[in-house]
């Protein structure tokens, strides 16, 4: 996580419409006397960000399909908590190709926090 933080690894959201917003939905839930399901919901996306990204990084983020704010990324958007994510690692002046891994998380707004436990002894 940290390297990948090294290279400006952020999350980006946004709103889209609902699919679940339908004129039946509004009509049923207001039958039942309950809310209507939201017009818009949040898409979160793993993305790279040069401004975050450290210095020697910076002009590599700037090409990469996964970079926040990128046309690609801006239509392969989830409302899942699933995404497969591109990293390019680099060692002095060689660079990887790129490794996709996927990223399992509970919560979108949580997954920069980090606890440390102590050592069992």
């Amino acid at each position: 996580m940290q390297g990948a933080m090294d290279w400006g690894l952020n999350i980006q959201l946004k709103s889209v419409p609902n699919p679940a917003y339908t004129a039946e939905a509004v009509k049923q839930a207001k039958a039942a006397g309950k809310d209507p399901p939201a017009k818009t919901i949040s898409q979160a996306q793993f993305c790279f960000d040069p401004a975050f990204a450290r210095r020697d990084l910076v002009g590599i983020v700037q090409n990469l399909p996964d970079r926040c704010g990128a046309a690609a990324l801006q239509k392969k958007g989830t409302t899942v908590n699933e995404q497969n994510l591109t990293v390019i690692f680099k060692n002095r002046n060689r660079q990887s190709v790129g490794q996709t891994f996927t990223i399992i998380m509970h919560a979108i707004f949580r997954v920069f926090l980090f606890r440390t436990y102590p050592s069992c002894l």
